[in-house]
């Protein structure tokens, strides 16, 4: 599925970005998932947990079309995240769909 994916995109020369609405009998595959939540600032090469202070937490959500070795992440500050529902992915899909979608 990959493959075909990945075919079709090198047949179209498509690129990640805004693209105006189609009728073409096409297949694409996305992949898409949430990752673990990030702690910014970070160092990875700290010994210890940082004295004092509270990392800032950051979800990430990413979204990849698998014809494409591009990928959109979208960061998700921890104070405005509301969970990692249904209606939080439909929302990123929407928005990834209209603005990066073929």
């Amino acid at each position: 599925m990959t493959a075909a994916c990945k075919k079709t995109c090198d047949d179209y020369q498509w690129s990640i970005g805004p693209s105006l609405p189609s009728s073409k009998k096409i297949r694409i595959h996305y992949s898409f998932d949430f990752a673990q939540q990030m702690h910014f600032p970070s160092n990875p090469l700290q010994p210890g947990p940082i004295y004092f202070l509270t990392p800032q937490k950051c979800g990430l959500f990413g979204i990849s079309c698998e014809g494409l070795q591009n990928q959109v992440n979208f960061l998700i500050d921890g104070g405005v995240s509301s969970g990692k529902g249904s209606n939080e992915v439909i929302s990123y899909l929407h928005h990834f769909l209209t603005h990066f979608g073929f």
